[in-house]
């Protein structure tokens, strides 16, 4: 496994091993695995066979990349037709709320990861739609967790503008300003108790052909949000509404 705590628990377990992986280690023998852009399938006869090209996967990031592998692995071993498999992967509909396309008004691209309730989804996120991720939502229901790797993953990427709800927002904020001193080197800070509030700030300091995204590394601040569907709705409700609008 390409992950520390996984790989621990595989050597500690008894149990038959099946590989996949997205960087084929030669020390295994892999059932599903990337090569020169395609999932390639391996059955136990050595036989290999093209499944799908990575690009025709209908989900953005390395993490549903790994997913993809891991089912497509199950597949294989049920022996599930190789185009099944293809055909199945590329119908596939994404979760509500977890990096949802809403769509692109004035030129700015919105994405709602409302489901996104830990730092480290959110770390995913950002790493999923790349450097052209301009604008974060972040912020929610405190439950004491560490936002130290958050906080420095933001300063790493070239991120513009925080925008953030309470409870944490303020504790985003003080690991944003821990991993970069140098208060011209952060992005421009806004605190907000409303997503309408919020999403004019988006439409106000978000350049055409880049990216805002909603992934708040925590769970929906109780007093403004009913569940995590509520926060993502809510969002693209005014991304929509004040993209049509003439004016924010």
């Amino acid at each position: 496994s390409n992950h520390e705590t996984v790989g621990q628990a595989i050597h500690k377990s008894v149990a038959q091993k099946i590989y996949f992986s997205p960087e084929k280690n030669f020390d295994y023998d892999y059932t599903a695995y990337i090569e020169d852009g395609y999932i390639i399938s391996q059955l136990q006869n050595g036989s290999k066979e093209k499944v799908i090209s990575v690009e025709e996967i209908p989900l953005i990031g390395f993490g549903n990349l790994e997913n993809t592998l891991a089912a497509t692995t199950v597949g294989i071993i049920l022996n599930v037709p190789t185009a099944l498999i293809a055909e199945a992967i590329k119908e596939f509909k994404p979760l509500r709320h977890r990096l949802e396309f809403v769509g692109e008004y004035r030129g700015i691209r919105f994405y709602d990861d409302s489901i996104a309730t830990i730092p480290e989804a959110a770390i995913n996120a950002i790493a999923a739609l790349g450097d052209d991720v301009e604008t974060l939502i972040l912020g929610g229901h405190d439950r004491g967790l560490d936002f130290s790797e958050l906080g420095t993953y933001i300063i790493s990427k070239p991120i513009k503008t925080l925008i953030l709800f309470p409870d944490t927002g303020t504790r985003i904020w003080s690991a944003v300003c821990q991993a970069e001193p140098e208060e011209k080197k952060r992005p421009q800070k806004y605190d907000v108790t409303s997503m309408e509030e919020a999403v004019k700030i988006v439409y106000s300091n978000t350049s055409p052909g880049k990216v805002c995204l909603l992934s708040p590394a925590s769970p929906r601040t109780r007093w403004l949000f009913h569940s995590f569907d509520e926060r993502g709705d809510t969002f693209k409700k005014y991304a929509i509404e004040l993209g049509k609008s003439l004016e924010v």
